[in-house]
């Protein structure tokens, strides 16, 4: 038994033809290499449709209107971090039907919109701004252990070279403390953009 082929449409014009001319279903069968019975069915698609193409399938009706799915699409570009469980509780209540999150989802992933939002910038402001390390207050009592450092030295031969290290550990702590200024607000900058 050979395995089922559908028929082209050329071939099922040709059938049409030949039935208008008077051809039997036997020698219209025998010239295309079709059997009888497939014959008879289009000559009744024919007769009854007066059409040979194809007839689409029935489709499954949508839930969403296109008003609807406007609706959907502008309310997410106002709010992009609503869920679609929420956007399905309120358009369900819009609509009067029932509709599911993944229905929403599939909507916004036709129109582009996918699961991201935006992220959440941390509100930095010099208020209340904290320094985690408090580094700048352990760079001050460095100085300030350097500066009784000094004092004890005062009295020796060395006293040139303890004045020297200490104004280059002033020099350090205030080139820190600029790098850590200058760091700070291009961190503000970038938060804030």
């Amino acid at each position: 038994m050979s395995s089922r082929r559908e028929t082209t449409e050329p071939e099922r014009l040709l059938v049409a033809k030949w039935s208008k001319e008077g051809n039997s279903l036997r020698e219209i069968a025998s010239l295309i290499g079709l059997t009888h019975g497939c014959v008879q069915k289009i000559l009744q698609k024919y007769k009854k449709t007066g059409s040979v193409a194809n007839i689409p399938g029935r489709v499954r009706k949508e839930i969403l209107s296109t008003t609807v799915m406007r609706k959907i699409i502008h309310s997410v570009k106002k709010d992009p971090r609503v869920s679609a469980s929420k956007l399905a509780l309120s358009m369900s209540s819009t609509i009067g039907e029932k509709i599911s999150d993944e229905t929403i989802r599939r909507t916004l992933h036709q129109y582009g919109f996918h699961g991201r939002t935006p992220i959440r910038k941390p509100l930095i402001k010099m208020s209340n701004e904290c320094d985690p390390e408090n580094t700048t207050t352990k760079l001050w009592h460095e100085m300030t252990s350097m500066t009784s450092e000094l004092m004890v030295v005062w009295n020796t031969d060395d006293f040139h070279e303890a004045i020297h290290n200490h104004l280059v550990g002033i020099l350090l702590f205030m080139m820190t403390l600029k790098l850590f200024m200058m760091l700070k607000l291009f961190m503000m900058k970038y938060y804030y953009s």
